[in-house]
């Protein structure tokens, strides 16, 4: 399953954020090399996305771990 997950802050991304997205992304991903973190700026604020794959699942069981999961490192 590919899985994107979107952060937006109102400054503009550092190394540090986007290690962090990408760490987030190692958490559920099941092949590392499907990590990709991109950053999208806006007028008003900034979006860092993270773009991974997981095991194929039903998407209401890990949406809410996978929004805790980026939460919670950010």
């Amino acid at each position: 399953m590919e899985v994107q997950v979107g952060v937006e802050t109102h400054g503009p991304p550092t190394k540090a954020r986007l290690d962090v997205m990408r760490s987030a992304a190692a958490r559920f991903t099941d092949d590392t090399a499907s990590i990709q973190v991109t950053h999208e700026p806006l007028p008003d604020r900034h979006c860092l996305l993270a773009y991974f794959t997981m095991q194929t699942t039903a998407q209401y069981k890990v949406v809410d771990k996978i929004a805790t999961g980026f939460m919670t490192q950010n």
